[in-house]
């Protein structure tokens, strides 16, 4: 998912909750002095959302992650999000003293459900894609993952085996080639600063990396 999307989205959902939340503390009408509060502090409160959200990893590029990390990271973000909003309006309430503190307990819980919500949706639509993987390195010990995963497996397919003496220049032409979505370095005579060279070749493509020690994680689905 592009980054500059899913903040324009965030950025869309957190001034919806807010409003929303305006719109049932004050029984569907938004009354000018109350509202005029939002309308001076929304670009603070926005920003202050997203900064939260960004420092609880949530603009990872990581296409699979646990619901209940979603759940947990995108709840922290806005609840800190929403108290550091609270405290700002309080100091500054020649500016904001219209801005009832019920409208930011509502708006934190519908931001809550937005923020996860989308997010797990589209961890669910991952869940049940097609994993393309390309195996890197191992001769027989990727091969060996690679019948592994073919027999066992029915949305997993290896769609590549790339040895280690070809030429890794080309891995990000066959990931594009391929659609692949996972890339397995087979292979523990890789150095580190290999593993990071192929890494950083990738780190525009949506790709999930995993290392030949995490392999049986591949293998049984964690």
């Amino acid at each position: 998912m592009n980054t500059l999307f899913s903040v324009l989205f965030d950025a869309i959902l957190v001034n919806l909750g807010t409003i929303l939340a305006f719109l049932i503390r004050f029984s569907g009408v938004l009354p000018e002095f109350n509202f005029n509060a939002f309308k001076r502090t929304y670009l603070f409160v926005t920003l202050v959302n997203l900064t939260c959200i960004y420092i609880f990893e949530l603009y990872s590029k990581r296409r699979k992650i646990f619901p209940l990390d979603i759940i947990s990271r995108a709840s922290s973000a806005i609840v800190i999000a929403s108290l550091i909003s609270m405290a700002v309006t309080y100091v500054f309430r020649d500016v904001a003293s219209a801005f009832p503190t019920s409208v930011f307990v509502l708006s934190c819980v519908f931001n809550i459900i937005f923020i996860s919500g989308w997010r797990l949706l589209l961890n669910m639509s991952y869940q049940n894609k097609e994993e393309r993987i390309l195996i890197i390195g191992g001769d027989e010990e990727g091969k060996k993952i690679s019948r592994i995963i073919n027999m066992g497996h029915t949305n997993r397919r290896v769609v590549k085996l790339l040895n280690k003496k070809d030429d890794i220049n080309d891995v990000v032409k066959i990931i594009d080639e391929f659609k692949v979505t996972d890339v397995i370095i087979a292979d523990s005579d890789f150095t580190h600063q290999e593993i990071l060279d192929i890494i950083l070749r990738c780190e525009e493509r949506d790709v999930d990396f995993k290392m030949f020690p995490d392999i049986y994680a591949i293998l049984v689905g964690k």
